[in-house]
């Protein structure tokens, strides 16, 4: 199983990754871990173990803290913890910075969930 943290504070996106995972859930192969602040989030992975989840999606615009912040927080943590950036704000500044703090990806909103399907489980 592969357990996802979904950083996001626009909470009505939860049960759309669980409908659209629906499948995946139900089969074991996926878990999505929840949370509507970056900074909740952030005390989780810092007292998990690497067992715990395997990639972090999280969102660029939040309130308490951004996704970019997040990103650079879990990165001072643990370099190989891959994080991808969700934001329906996309562009080519925007995608170089979160590359350059380590994000191994990009993803635009509204989000292809074929194409994060593919991420998720490849």
């Amino acid at each position: 199983m592969r357990n996802i943290l979904l950083v996001d504070d626009e909470t009505d996106m939860f049960p759309l990754f669980n409908i659209k995972f629906k499948k995946e859930i139900k089969k074991g192969e996926v878990k999505f871990i929840f949370f509507s602040s970056s900074i909740d989030a952030l005390n989780f992975i810092k007292g998990a173990s690497p067992e715990d989840f395997e990639l972090v999606i999280s969102d660029i615009s939040m309130p308490d803290m951004d996704g970019l912040e997040l990103l650079r927080e879990i990165k001072l943590n643990d370099l190989k913890q891959k994080v991808y950036i969700i934001s329906g704000l996309k562009n080519e500044a925007l995608v170089d910075r979160a590359r350059g703090l380590g994000a191994a990806g990009f993803l635009d909103k509204p989000i292809d969930f074929n194409e994060l399907k593919e991420l998720i489980l490849s």
